[in-house]
């Protein structure tokens, strides 16, 4: 959704808004309308999945010093972002657009490809994905977390 976004963002823009040429307010009116619905969909989702996520797979003795981390780099790219917007809008707003579209699908593919699915685990089944062994004492050692699970409800 976001990438689309960005993409309708640099055609209209480099179809519409060309320096020296008439002013198309129908299309002023869209890319506005499309910058807040990019931030809408951007603070609903990117921001509390960046996070959660994180925290989510991270073992417990880890998660201190990865949110850390996560939160620290988060912070340092989006200052760098911040202080890059007005440079790269003077080289091309079409193609700043176009670049940071692009930059969305290529991380959509790289979550695609290589963020595993965490949705309905426990953390004992998210922490065998990541870290490849069980910390969870079971009271059998050839049970899985699942049936340790069924065993419990």
């Amino acid at each position: 959704m976001l990438s689309f976004t960005l993409i309708l963002m640099a055609i209209l823009t480099k179809l519409y808004i060309k320096p020296g040429m008439e002013v198309n307010i129908s299309a002023s009116y869209a890319i506005v309308f499309l910058v807040y619905f990019f931030c809408g969909w951007f603070a609903l989702v990117w921001i509390p999945m960046s996070t959660l996520y994180s925290s989510e797979v991270l073992s417990y003795s880890l998660r201190t010093n990865g949110l850390s981390l996560s939160s620290g780099l988060s912070y340092a790219v989006a200052v760098f972002i911040s202080y890059m917007i007005p440079y790269g809008m003077k080289w091309s707003v079409w193609g700043f657009y176009l670049i940071n579209g692009v930059w969305c699908l290529i991380e959509c593919v790289i979550m695609w490809l290589y963020f595993p699915e965490t949705r309905g685990m426990t953390l004992e089944e998210i922490d065998v994905i990541f870290d490849g062994k069980n910390h969870f004492n079971h009271s059998s050692p050839n049970i899985t977390v699942s049936e340790e699970r069924e065993m419990h409800k």
